[in-house]
């Protein structure tokens, strides 16, 4: 994560900016009694629209610096040291900010940690409800509720800059944040350890969100969507993302649920467990009628591992368009698929996608499922490349099952690129187009091909 001193850099120059207008006043707050106020809510209470509170290091505690409520004023509540060393703990007593008065995305909070707090209900650290707001570089730990342990948004939008989210719970949904009927974007946000009934990191509902460079490591969901829960009309996207170690049930990494108009690409899933399905996607569709289908777009999934579907797991006439993905080394216990398993009628388009190495078989169908490949390498599959009712593609429509001479050794900084003569090479293949999430990445051609056990040991 890249938060300190470009994150404290962009806080100082908008701070500079701020303080230079004639209109707007800057009302401090020092602990040891130098500045205007000792206490934060006070400062908060001074401001008129524009204002600037300014707030010195410390550890803020006390009913005076906890549920700290904006009043309906856009102002900007700013630390003067970091989030290192300014600390709002709510010790187990309430929220730590509370907006809920009409404010807007002027509203600014930046450079704090807030822990320790503790609510019933929505929204821990944060609930911004009915109004908008905008977070910058903050850290939200250690923090309690019903729906949103680490915060809540909701019927409002929020924009989420070089924040994290850690070893926060949510005891129904959202360990870490709870997004409902609202419109969010989140700019290079971690989301640690956290943990929830539904969604470990992120749960969305009736809601837009636009979700890049964000990092989900360990996240841990009871039900569905170990880091994230998207449902229910939900709309999203979904790019330059990392997804590792997260575990849930249904979605190690991402649940989609009836939420066809969602985009994941550039995104890579690793060592993500799905105790159902999908140990890094799973997707269940309603089929509604007249809307588009999610697409998942070059990204790489590595030894990710469910009961079935060890990379992606398709339920109910799920039909995504699934493009230019490299699956490795994803594994299924018990069900089929250790690529993608396509269940109760689901017809994904498969395309341009390397699956190698999967243990238990690429790709599972069932139930009058049958998914429709195009220019496609499906090879060395320990259990079969295509297991339960699907129909061998390979020779058809660009399919190929040949060794895809990942550079592996040549380059280990990503060991997934490929060799210069690959067959998923645009050079090496019919179609004339690059098959799987990397393209040309070493230099020296390998004369001999891989064994099973040197692809296993890339992951």
């Amino acid at each position: 994560m890249r938060l300190t001193r470009t994150s404290l850099l962009g806080i100082g120059t908008l701070l500079l900016g701020l303080s230079s207008s004639a209109l707007a006043a800057t009302h401090t707050v020092r602990l040891d009694g130098t500045g205007d106020f000792i206490a934060i809510q006070p400062a908060i209470d001074a401001c008129a629209p524009g204002d600037t509170v300014l707030v010195g290091p410390g550890t803020y505690t006390g009913q005076a610096n906890r549920d700290l409520d904006f009043r309906g004023i856009d102002l900007v509540l700013i630390s003067e040291s970091g989030l290192s060393q300014t600390v709002i703990d709510c010790q187990h007593a309430g929220r730590g900010i509370y907006l809920h008065s009409g404010e807007s995305l002027n509203a600014l909070v930046a450079g704090f940690t807030v822990r320790n707090a503790d609510v019933e209900a929505n929204g821990g650290g944060l609930l911004c409800r009915n109004s908008s707001c905008t977070l910058q570089t903050m850290r939200f730990e250690h923090c309690y509720s019903d729906h949103g342990g680490g915060g809540s948004v909701a019927y409002g939008s929020a924009h989420l800059v070089d924040c994290v989210f850690i070893d926060n719970h949510g005891l129904g949904t959202a360990g870490g944040l709870s997004i409902v009927y609202a419109i969010v974007a989140l700019d290079n946000v971690l989301f640690d350890s956290n943990s929830a009934g539904s969604g470990g990191a992120l749960r969305v509902a009736f809601s837009e969100i636009t979700v890049s460079g964000c990092t989900f490591d360990s996240n841990l969901d009871a039900d569905d969507g170990g880091a994230i829960a998207l449902e229910l009309s939900s709309q999203g996207i979904v790019s330059g993302c990392s997804f590792t170690g997260n575990q849930g049930s249904d979605g190690g990494a991402i649940a989609l649920e009836q939420t066809p108009d969602v985009e994941i690409r550039d995104c890579v899933f690793e060592g993500n467990v799905g105790t159902r399905y999908g140990g890094a996607i799973w997707y269940e569709s309603n089929s509604i009628a007249g809307r588009s289908e999610p697409l998942i777009e070059d990204c790489l999934f590595v030894g990710n591992t469910a009961h079935g579907g060890g990379a992606i797991g398709l339920w109910l006439n799920a039909s995504p368009r699934i493009t230019r993905c490299t699956l490795v080394g994803n594994g299924h216990t018990g069900w089929g698929g250790g690529g993608i398993s396509c269940i109760n009628a689901s017809h994904p388009v498969i395309e341009q996608v390397l699956l190698v190495g999967n243990p238990g078989g690429g790709i599972y169908t069932w139930e009058a499922s049958q998914p429709v490949l195009t220019c496609c390498d499906v090879w060395n599959n320990p259990g079969g490349n295509f297991t339960g009712n699907m129909v061998d593609p390979t020779g058809t429509n660009g399919n190929i099952s040949l060794d895809p001479m990942l550079c592996s050794v040549l380059n280990p900084a990503d060991p997934y690129t490929l060799q210069p003569a690959s067959p998923c090479a645009p050079a090496g293949n019919e179609c004339g187009l690059q098959i799987g999430a990397r393209g040309v990445g070493c230099e020296v051609v390998a004369s001999e091909s891989r064994s099973w056990g040197e692809v296993k040991s890339l992951y």
